[in-house]
This record gives C-alpha cells, structure tokens and sequence, in this order.
C-alpha cells in the first residue's frame, strides 16, 4: 500500500508560510517529530491531524535560496522490506534514514528528473 504523505517545502520565509499555510488554508502547525526542538522545521497538519505540509526553514541547512523551493514528495507505505526487494529488483538505489522519535524509517530516493521521493515506513 502507499497513499500520499506530505510535501517538502524550503523557505527562507517560514514565519510566513506557516502562518499562509495556517491563515489560508486552516492547517495546523506544529513541531516536526524528525527534528523535535528546532525552530526550523515546522510540519502541518490536515483536519485529520495528518502532517501534510513539511516546512524547512533554508538558513538551517547552509542554504541560501529566494523564495522557496520543493525538496521532496513523501508517500506513506508499508512493508519495508518489500520495498527493499522490490528497489533492488528494478536496480533503483535509495538511502534509508530512522528517525526512532518519531517511529519511522525513510527510504530516499529520486525519480528520472532528480526529483527527490521519500517512502516513510512507521516502525514499533
């Protein structure tokens, strides 16, 4: 199974995209389960309570940019190790990221333009 997760954004105005995002279109901000602590990551929330937006503040990463720009797409999935096989099977190569405080694990990968996708797995 893999259905949409969220979107990666990195700003230089992320004071101002949360509150776009917030004001607009009625997400809720919070703090990023990857990143607990830091003021540059804020993820948004759906009516669900589902992060659906990831915003990145660009300073925090040594990354000075204008405006903004789309890092990644991420789809939630299951079964990792299928996943795995199956990535391997069609010799496409991915990097595998645990993020143990917020119960999961990432498959990095990107598609024929270099766009960056991210499989995210819950893990117990």
């Amino acid at each position: 199974m893999i259905t949409f997760g969220h979107v990666n954004v990195r700003t230089n105005k992320l004071e101002e995209s949360v509150a776009f995002y917030r004001d607009v279109l009625g997400l809720t901000p919070g703090p990023a389960a990857t990143r607990p602590g830091s003021n540059d990551h804020v993820w948004l929330s759906d009516s669900s309570g589902k992060p659906c937006v990831h915003l990145q503040r660009t300073t925090a990463i040594g990354m000075e940019m204008s405006g903004a720009g789309i890092h990644h797409f991420a789809f939630d999935s299951d079964d990792a190790e299928a996943w795995r096989n199956k990535l391997k099977s069609l010799g496409i190569g991915h990097e595998e990221m645990e993020f143990e405080e917020a119960g999961m694990l990432q498959f990095n990968l990107k598609d024929p333009n270099g766009l960056r996708l991210e499989l995210t797995f819950s893990v117990a």
